[in-house]
């Protein structure tokens, strides 16, 4: 594993990133962690871009910063990957390095629920529940229109 990823491959270093972000193999090590899914996120790795994203939200191996962990769950996100739309969902929720905006929530927990998130699917209805309706039309048509974009632009 080590080999592959210092040869570049990027699904090596994200895999090496949780090896050292959990002590698998390796002793616990949350800068060795940042270091590898940085290199695969860099490589476009969704998965690493949304485990680079964590790190910054959490704070470890790296300095807290919400708007980089943003800027990270974002490119996994508009990659499909369903747990970096529910994370950004959250950080809207709850105004974590953004404006809170309730409908930019909902939005990114739909396109997550859509995705197969169940965790996303529960956060749906609690939202829904705290929104009016035209804020419920608004996240529905910004999430129809995201997906209609991401059709639009997706490789044939």
């Amino acid at each position: 594993m080590q080999l592959l990823a210092e040869q570049g491959n990027a699904k090596a270093q994200s895999n090496l990133g949780v090896m050292y972000e959990n002590g698998r193999g390796v002793a616990q090590d949350y800068a060795e962690a940042v270091r590898w899914f940085r290199k695969a996120a860099d490589q476009g790795d969704a998965k690493a871009q949304l485990n680079f994203g964590v790190k910054y939200f959490e704070g470890r191996g790296i300095k807290q910063d919400y708007a980089e962990a943003l800027r990270w769950f974002r490119k996994a996100a508009d990659q499909g990957f369903a747990q970096a739309q529910s994370n950004l969902g959250v950080m809207y929720a709850e105004g974590q390095g953004v404006t809170q905006d309730d409908a930019e929530a909902l939005k990114w927990f739909k396109l997550a629920e859509a995705a197969g998130n169940t965790d996303a699917t529960k956060a749906c209805a609690e939202l829904s529940k705290l929104m009016t309706p035209e804020q419920i039309a608004t996240a529905q048509q910004r999430a129809t229109e995201w997906m209609q974009k991401r059709q639009a632009t997706a490789p044939q």
